[in-house]
């Protein structure tokens, strides 16, 4: 009696701590809702460019993004896999002539690298590339007032 006892006890630890981790995870997808600042592309901060932050902003319903690439709007698809893994589709931007360029093409490009997503302890996300290096820094936007 008392083996199967402790057997029972086992096998509800164990299924706590499933229902946990596939809480945690389904929380994590969720926590991308909304509009970020992209505040680093290669660990360069990125500024401004005539009053347009470059932003990135997640439905995670319709698993569609849309954005400001630094001078061009964008807007596109995302898809998730396992472990945290996410990627860029049918990503497109307007055509507006840039005074630099060159930040935008920094975002796409790096955009375009991303293979999984890390929420990180501050709520910050880090967008990671196949060799888990952080590829874009992603800080919520502030709310106008």
């Amino acid at each position: 009696m008392k083996k199967l006892f402790v057997s029972m006890c086992m096998v509800l630890v164990a299924f706590a701590m499933s229902s946990c981790r596939t809480s945690e995870k389904a929380t994590s997808l969720s926590a991308l809702g909304g509009d970020w600042d992209i505040v680093k592309v290669n660990g360069e901060t990125i500024s401004a460019s005539r009053g347009n932050q470059p932003y990135i902003g997640f439905d995670v319903e319709q698993k569609a993004i849309r954005g400001n690439a630094g001078c061009n709007r964008m807007g596109g698809e995302f898809t998730t896999a396992a472990k945290n893994g996410i990627s860029f589709s049918r990503v497109v931007t307007t055509k507006m002539a840039c005074l630099n360029p060159t930040a935008e093409e920094k975002v796409l490009k790096a955009l375009n690298a991303v293979e999984t997503y890390k929420v990180l302890r501050n709520g910050d996300v880090a967008l990671l590339d196949a060799n888990k290096a952080q590829v874009l820094l992603l800080m919520k936007k502030k709310m106008a007032r």
